[in-house]
């Protein structure tokens, strides 16, 4: 069975101070609970000014009219790389809504012209380590983190010719 297809929706600088008021709704698509990232990403998102690399990227089912799915670029680009993190609502896990969402964000980012884009899993999870080596990242070391060891990951752009995988 295959997952149904996500959409990407970027909020604009209104729509993302809106979002944390309203709370249950983004442009007529139902927020599932659990699927906004912290207020804190959209702030900082805000103080970026003109740059949208920073705003969370929402993830949408348009034919049940939910939004089910959150995620972005964690950091600034920082010569050629960037981080991304995604979130999917408790609901709507285990079934690739995941990594339909990660495969949106390689595709924008190495669209963007970007040449990496790394990752951190933290405390062994497994399920974001599946979905990580489905979208054809590389596993590299750990690294300590408040929250627990963290591994870290990374996938290159394709080279010219190839197909992204």
């Amino acid at each position: 069975m295959t997952a149904p297809l996500l959409q990407r929706l970027l909020p604009s600088p209104d729509e993302a101070r809106s979002l944390w008021q309203s709370g249950s709704t983004f442009r007529g698509l139902t927020l599932e609970p659990g699927v906004l990232p912290p207020l804190v990403l959209f702030e900082l998102a805000l103080r970026a000014g003109a740059s949208n690399w920073l705003m969370p990227r929402l993830f949408a089912l348009p034919e049940l009219g939910l939004v089910v799915a959150a995620g972005g670029f964690k950091t600034p680009i920082d010569g050629g790389e960037i981080e991304i993190g995604y979130n999917v609502a408790p609901g709507f896990r285990g079934r690739g809504i995941a990594t339909q969402a990660v495969a949106l964000l390689l595709a924008e980012a190495f669209g963007s012209g970007l040449r990496r884009v790394r990752a951190e899993t933290v405390g062994g999870n497994t399920a974001s380590e599946r979905v990580l080596e489905k979208a054809g990242f590389e596993r590299g070391g750990e690294a300590p983190r408040a929250e627990g060891p963290c591994r870290l990951w990374w996938k290159d752009a394709p080279v010219r010719g190839q197909v992204a995988g």
